[in-house]
C-alpha cells in the first residue's frame, strides 16, 4: 500500500496540480489551498495542498500528517527537534511521516511556496 501512496504522491507533485488547487490567494502573508483528490484509501484521504509564506512568516510548532512535499518557489526553513533543514525550489520532494514535529519559516526575502499531497485519516461515514 505504501508503494501506491508513494506513486500517487509523486504523480501529483511532478505532473502538476489541478486548477482547483492552484486558485489560491495570499491572505495576511499566507497562501493556502487544498483539494481532496482521493476517496478512502485504506483509511486515508489524499489531499493536494499549496502552501506559502511571505518573508518573515513562521508557522509555530506543527505536528504533521503523512505528507509528500516539494518547494516550488523561494526557500523554507524546517526546524525539527534535532536539526534545521533549508529547502528551496532546487530540492527534491521529501516525505514527512505522520507525527513529525516541525516549525516552518520563510527567512528569505521573497515568497516561498510548496506543493504537496497529505494523507489525512478518512472521516468515517455514518
Amino acid at each position: 500500500m505504501k508503494k501506491i501512496f508513494s506513486g500517487f504522491a509523486a504523480l501529483a507533485l511532478f505532473v502538476g496540480f489541478s486548477s482547483a488547487a492552484s486558485a489560491a490567494e495570499w491572505k495576511d502573508g499566507v497562501l493556502w489551498n487544498e483539494a481532496n483528490v482521493g476517496g478512502d484509501l485504506n483509511g486515508f484521504t489524499a489531499v493536494q495542498i499549496e502552501f506559502g509564506f511571505e518573508p518573515g512568516k513562521c508557522s509555530g510548532p506543527l505536528t504533521t500528517v503523512g505528507e509528500w512535499l516539494r518547494v516550488t518557489e523561494g526557500k523554507f526553513s524546517f526546524a525539527y527537534a534535532d536539526k534545521t533543514v533549508e529547502r528551496g525550489a532546487d530540492a527534491d520532494a521529501w516525505y514527512h511521516a505522520a507525527g513529525t514535529a516541525v516549525e516552518v519559516c520563510n527567512k528569505g526575502n521573497e515568497n516561498a511556496v510548496l506543493v504537496g499531497v497529505q494523507f489525512r485519516p478518512a472521516k468515517p461515514t455514518q
